[in-house]
């Protein structure tokens, strides 16, 4: 699966301020940014080599098997699953549908949708509505998000995910490569910026990488209001497809999936006051990563002792060391999305949403 194919920027509303990775064609909106740590104008060197790394295959700890406390299957599902959360309840998407989730009682309404496609769609809650990428259909939509309504609806270039900084929304466009702003009052698309639909939102600016993260490696800092590089990130070789975490303390840039020989990827945290990488932490292949009071959670695949496992593992953001690992068993998982009661994750091939305690998340 390709970057923004495998898990678009999700709107992840936790007990702590997140923001996930993109990486899945569909289902993906972006946390509001913070408004601190804008980096330098100046691009920056290549990373320091005083920069602390994680062993090459460190040997992890033995992950701990977590149950989910309840699951959500869904009809004829087919690939990615468009989801969004407001941090109580949940959106997701189904092919004709929207299942509208209580988070608190897990009580379940279906919308009617004609625009949701799974594994072709993308759902982002705004403070205006629920906000649909029919990537398909080339068309965005607004809904109502108790009735599913569509309330307004315009044309698109091949929608892939939602990002919004301050009150400006905008979407990925994926035959254009890059990011268009959305009026929220007619929908109409105005003038594109960026090189590619693979963004995240922070500190008040737009990031972007390199859909392969490329020799050399580098991610740069647009101002949304010009579409201007402000800031060039260097960042080792394949990990410069974009970047993902908690603006500003906890931005990490690496490229999902990506896994050279020996099975380890790597992850590197850079500071965006000051364009320089911090710290690095070698991982087997990672998904993506959501923070959770302050502790970066990495979601793998560990293809280590003959199986492939799925794992979230929890990473010292100073040393790159593994410090908890949690088994998720046999998932097709993506990104989580978190409520103030629980964790939820997307299994692809089982077609179902699973819920997890937050106790969950202990290291």
């Amino acid at each position: 699966m390709h970057f923004v194919g495998t898990a678009l920027l999700h709107r992840l509303v936790a007990p702590a301020a997140v923001v996930a990775f993109i990486g899945c064609v569909v289902g993906c909106a972006s946390s509001s940014p913070s408004t601190t740590g804008v980096a330098s104008g100046a691009p920056s060197s290549e990373p320091s080599s005083s920069v602390p790394v994680a062993a090459l295959n460190q040997v992890l700890p033995t992950a701990k098997p977590i149950t989910a406390i309840a699951t959500i299957t869904l009809p004829y599902p087919s690939g990615s699953i468009p989801s969004t959360t407001d941090g109580t309840n949940l959106w997701i998407g189904e092919t004709g549908s929207i299942l509208r989730v209580d988070g608190r009682t897990g009580a379940t309404t279906r919308l009617r949708a004609p625009g949701v496609l799974t594994d072709d769609s993308t759902l982002a809650i705004e403070s205006d509505g629920l906000w649909l990428a029919d990537h398909h259909g080339n068309r965005i939509q607004r809904l109502d998000p108790v009735t599913g309504k569509v309330e307004v609806q315009a044309s698109a270039p091949g929608p892939v995910g939602f990002t919004v900084i301050g009150d400006t929304l905008w979407v990925g466009s994926e035959p254009d490569h890059g990011l268009y702003p959305v009026d929220r009052t007619t929908g109409r698309l105005g003038k594109k910026i960026g090189s590619t639909f693979q963004v995240s939102a922070g500190s008040g600016a737009i990031w972007e990488g390199e859909p392969d993260g490329a020799i050399p490696a580098t991610i740069m800092r647009l101002d949304p209001r010009t579409g201007t590089t402000t800031a060039t990130i260097a960042v080792p070789r394949t990990t410069g497809c974009g970047v993902s975490g908690a603006f500003p303390d906890q931005v990490w840039a690496f490229c999902p999936l990506f896994a050279p020989s020996g099975g380890s990827s790597q992850a590197v945290r850079i500071d965006p006051a000051n364009g320089k990488v911090v710290a690095a932490a070698n991982l087997p292949p990672i998904n993506s990563v959501v923070v959770v009071n302050g502790t970066p959670w990495f979601l793998v695949r560990d293809p280590t002792g003959g199986t492939v496992k799925n794992e979230l593992l929890a990473v010292d953001p100073a040393t790159g060391k593994v410090r908890a690992a949690l088994d998720l068993g046999a998932l097709d998982p993506d990104t989580p999305l978190f409520t103030s009661t629980g964790m939820w994750i997307r299994d692809e091939t089982g077609g179902r949403v699973l819920e997890y305690s937050l106790a969950s998340l202990t290291s």
